[in-house]
């Protein structure tokens, strides 16, 4: 099981709800898609950057630019927004991760 990651809840939901919206959902597979030859790779690199931060925005560019090309609610969102919805899909759908809350209140899912 990945590693808790740090995330407040209004980042979560949000990005969960969009996720949602158009219709995007990683599987066990698409780690390659970021540059990672194996899930073990994957898995390791967030055991080191469990919010994987440290990953450059580079990586996430050309899945940012497919996903507009090929899904046209996602044309009008910022390459950030789907960079963090592409880090939000790899740590939740892919990984398995949950989220540790960062805010004051601390929310459960």
């Amino acid at each position: 099981m990945s590693r808790a990651y740090p995330v407040t809840a209004e980042h979560y939901r949000k990005y969960q709800a969009l996720a949602r919206r158009l219709r995007v959902k990683f599987n066990e597979t698409t780690y390659r898609s970021f540059g990672f030859e194996t899930f073990g790779e994957l898995f390791a690199y967030q055991a080191r950057d469990p919010p994987l931060e440290n990953l450059p925005a580079s990586v996430f560019a050309a899945w940012a630019q497919a996903t507009r090309v090929f899904n046209k609610e996602a044309k009008p969102l910022a390459t950030f927004e789907l960079v963090c919805l592409a880090k939000h899909c790899l740590l939740d759908h892919t990984l398995g991760a949950k989220p540790r809350f960062t805010d004051k209140k601390e929310m459960r899912l």
